[in-house]
């Protein structure tokens, strides 16, 4: 795990990140509602609204990219807060372990990607996705606020080796 560099991580995250939004752009270019929105969907009838005006073939290409964004996300956040808590002397080294909901913010995504795609390719097989997305996003959301904490208290950390 040491050998792969953190930045690296990043920037495959990253990549990822403007692949996923340049294919979705130029397959929905001038839609109403994104892909969060569908994920956020708690009702047939919302979710057909949502997806009214998108190319749906190219919005089932997208999920499908999307698997491998979820393991560029995962990985990243694992080994952002894992390493960066690590590095932490007394009581903070134990909040790397927090690291290990990276992979179930992963399953959670899959999870959701497998409902949206099932909607997507037959309209009348809607099964909300909303429970499973909102748990998935406070995961990232926690695990990336964590990760900006710990790297504060490292900060802190080492400027008081130097004084």
């Amino acid at each position: 795990m040491k050998s792969v560099k953190l930045i690296w991580l990043l920037l495959f995250t990253v990549i990822m990140m403007v692949t996923m939004k340049v294919q979705w752009n130029w397959n929905n270019k001038n839609v109403q509602h994104g892909i969060i929105k569908l994920e956020l969907a708690t009702t047939q009838s919302d979710a057909k609204n949502i997806i009214e005006d998108w190319n749906l073939n190219g919005a089932i290409a997208n999920t499908y990219l999307d698997f491998l964004f979820i393991i560029a996300y995962s990985w990243f956040l694992f080994a952002a807060v894992y390493r960066t808590g690590n590095r932490l002397n007394g009581w903070g080294n134990y909040l790397k372990f927090i690291a290990f909901l990276s992979p179930l913010a992963g399953i959670l995504d899959i999870v959701e990607n497998y409902k949206m795609l099932q909607f997507m390719r037959d309209t009348n097989n809607f099964h909300t996705a909303y429970f499973v997305s909102a748990i998935k996003w406070g995961i990232v959301t926690g695990l990336f606020t964590l990760f900006i904490v710990l790297s504060c208290l490292v900060n802190d950390q080492e400027r008081e080796k130097f004084i």
